[in-house]
């Protein structure tokens, strides 16, 4: 068995599908490991007309362009968090990301409703102290996608959330891999094909047609590998988004190539 240091393109490239498959078991899991850092619960909190909390969450990820730090979820997310605030009054709504108090009208910097992607300032103070870390932006553009590529994403579905108690919650977490379906100047689109899933040590593969909602504002990642083993993820979308059935189950995201250097988002 090949060390992960030494997988390389041309290596997997060349395995049988059942071989590929053996070797990439431990590569995985550690590209997963590595997803799930730069993931967040974007969530609010808003007082009832009768007293009782109502929770709403989405996701989110981080992106850094050398030296300015930017948190990304999806434009409806945003949207929906404006609506609940405007329905509750503002002293009877927070925004949390992680566990850190978050003002997002404060800290938008781009928004594009017709995109669906919306950044918001952040300060790497917060991001040490939640103990993530963000997606890099080299290359930036984003290399283009590919159909069949094999593509990472995950999120927080509104599903697996877990009352622990009266004012503690606690939010699942969806990670997946699987081959980008269709590829578009605006979109990836990755359709599932669960005939070809396999579980990842620990964890289960979901039920079909579990409800996805909430891996809206999500990341997209592209696993991208020099011929010298070193492997890196670069973001290829923004989950748009997510839709589970009996028999259809995607998730859709925004190409990455919208948002620009400075935080704003490009327009078709």
């Amino acid at each position: 068995m090949k060390s992960l240091d030494q997988i390389t393109p041309a290596l997997l490239n060349a395995l049988s599908v059942e071989d590929r498959a053996k070797m990439l078991g431990d590569f995985f899991r550690k590209m997963d490991g590595w997803v799930a850092h730069c993931i967040s619960y974007f969530r609010w909190n808003r007082r009832t007309l009768i007293g009782t909390t109502a929770l709403n969450n989405a996701s989110c990820f981080f992106l850094d362009f050398s030296q300015r730090l930017f948190l990304v979820t999806a434009a409806h997310v945003y949207d929906g968090y404006l609506a609940a605030k405007l329905k509750s009054g503002k002293s009877n709504i927070i925004c949390h990301v992680d566990n850190i108090v978050f003002d997002p009208e404060a800290r938008i910097q781009g928004y594009n409703k017709d995109i669906d992607i919306a950044t918001f300032d952040f300060s790497y103070d917060d991001l040490i102290s939640m103990g993530k870390q963000a997606v890099t932006t080299t290359p930036w553009p984003p290399p283009e996608p590919n159909v069949d590529n094999t593509a990472f994403f995950g999120g927080f579905p509104g599903i697996s959330r877990l009352w622990l108690r009266r004012n503690a919650v606690s939010f699942g977490l969806y990670l997946a891999h699987t081959p980008i379906t269709t590829v578009t100047d605006r979109q990836i689109t990755c359709r599932f094909d669960r005939e070809a899933w396999v579980p990842i040590e620990g964890r289960c593969i979901p039920p079909l047609g579990s409800d996805l909602g909430g891996l809206s504002g999500g990341p997209v990642l592209l696993p991208l590998g020099t011929e010298e083993g070193v492997w890196h993820c670069c973001l290829g979308g923004v989950i748009s988004q997510a839709q589970a059935s009996a028999d259809f189950e995607v998730v859709v995201a925004v190409r990455a190539h919208f948002i620009n250097p400075d935080g704003t988002i490009s327009r078709i």
